[in-house]
């Protein structure tokens, strides 16, 4: 499988697919294909991590049936696409929403889930992704990455928060969301949910 990132306000990821190859991805990130690509409505992915719910993730598998097939993806507002190559076992935690699409050997896992003003019914949620395979994730605005030693904290607006290595503890208690080393986090300039508030207010005509 091989891919490239294209554009500058608006992203895209160009995927080029050999026969067999799968992809994942919610049927609202998909552009254009060519080859013969069939599309399966509604796979369940779910990751074998021990201790963590496994969630069903109703999406969008698409199977290269021809010798070369190609996939484009986009997300539906401008940003980054971060790619992110995950080994056997190892795993990467995200905001619901930021995975743009993964080869179909990534499993999926609920991490966190909790009620919070402004994200609807089911709250709050991370998503727990785990290898081996490609994963390709959306950040809102520009992507800014920081990587923490240990005992080192940030505090940060939990709609900024894309997503951080395993390694990271995590504690959404307050207000803000504390992250301490060591590892890797990434977060996004822009804040989806307060978009739509603000876009929802003039939709109501306040």
């Amino acid at each position: 499988m091989q891919y490239k990132i294209h554009g500058d306000h608006v992203k895209t990821v160009d995927i080029l697919m050999n026969q067999g190859e799968a992809l994942i991805a919610d049927a609202g990130n998909f552009a254009w294909m060519r080859g013969e690509v069939h599309i399966e409505v509604s796979q369940k992915n779910t990751a074998k991590t021990s201790g963590k719910k496994s969630m069903d993730i109703s999406s969008a598998l698409y199977v290269c049936y021809s010798a070369k097939c190609l996939v484009v993806m986009t997300p539906e507002f401008p940003g980054q696409i971060l790619d992110i190559n995950l080994t056997e076992e190892e795993s990467i935690i995200c905001q619901k929403g930021t995975m743009l699409c993964s080869e179909s050997t990534v499993g999926s896992a609920l991490f966190f889930q909790q009620k919070m003003p402004g994200y609807g019914g089911d709250g709050y949620i991370l998503q727990q992704f785990v290898g081996p395979g490609l994963v390709f994730i959306f950040a809102a605005g520009e992507a800014r990455q920081y990587e923490l030693k240990q005992g080192e904290m940030i505090k940060v607006d939990p709609a900024h928060i894309v997503c951080f290595e395993p390694t990271v503890n995590s504690d959404f208690s307050g207000d803000l969301a504390v992250l301490n080393g060591p590892g890797k986090i990434w977060f996004q300039t822009t804040a989806l949910p307060y978009w739509a508030n603000i876009l929802g207010q003039y939709k109501s005509g306040r």
